[in-house]
């Protein structure tokens, strides 16, 4: 199993003034080290920009912040919760609603084991009706010990390869409330996740 990093990221929901998180905002209150790289969107003026910092993505919108980290590192990933926990800290006023912390990954040879979970009992009919499946995704919405649900997504293609979205979600009363919750919260769940993986499917991290 390997990360898609891209794919992994924290997600604060709420209201956010799209103003204030400039460059020179980024800089002086997030504390990253070099230049804030900044990416314009090509052929579609309405996507945000993005910006790097020290080798975290930061989207901002309206409705949320997105901050990325550009790597499975332990470095980059605690810069990564450092950043999103200092906005929330200055910006303590917003009015935030929920947090999400993102990962993925993908099974390029999944065992027949893994298999099994997508042969629906409704295969053959389809099949008599002349059509192909194309894809399959199971969901499941896990109720987390202490706090907040897992939203598990397992999604395959034309039979092969199986990608796996994990949402660790969390409603928040605002900002002071999602910076408490985050504290050493990506470690955390980077870990539970590849530990759930393991023992519910077998999925190693850095095999397949």
């Amino acid at each position: 199993m390997k990360a898609q990093v891209e794919n992994w990221s924290i997600v604060l929901v709420g209201a956010w003034n799209t103003a204030i998180l400039t460059p020179d905002w980024l800089t002086k209150h997030l504390g990253a080290s070099g230049p804030v790289q900044i990416e314009f969107p090509i052929g579609n003026p309405n996507m945000p920009l993005r910006y790097t910092l020290s080798g975290v993505h930061l989207v901002v919108t309206r409705d949320h912040v997105v901050l990325a980290p550009s790597a499975d590192d332990p470095e980059v990933l605690g810069r990564m919760e450092s950043y999103s926990k200092s906005i929330l800290t200055v910006l303590a006023h917003t009015p935030v609603s929920a947090i999400g912390i993102n990962f993925a990954f993908l099974e390029e040879a999944p065992s027949d084991d893994l298999k099994k979970l997508f042969k629906a009992p409704d295969l053959s009919r389809i099949a008599d009706a002349d059509l192909v499946v194309e894809g399959t995704e199971l969901k499941r919405r896990l109720r987390l010990p202490q706090d907040g649900v897992l939203n598990l997504s397992l999604r395959q293609t034309n039979g092969s390869q199986v990608v796996v979205n994990l949402n660790f979600h969390r409603d928040v009363d605002g900002a002071a409330t999602a910076a408490t919750y985050l504290d050493g919260r990506v470690t955390k769940h980077r870990a539970l996740a590849t530990k759930f993986l393991q023992d519910a499917y077998e999925l190693d991290l850095g095999e397949g």
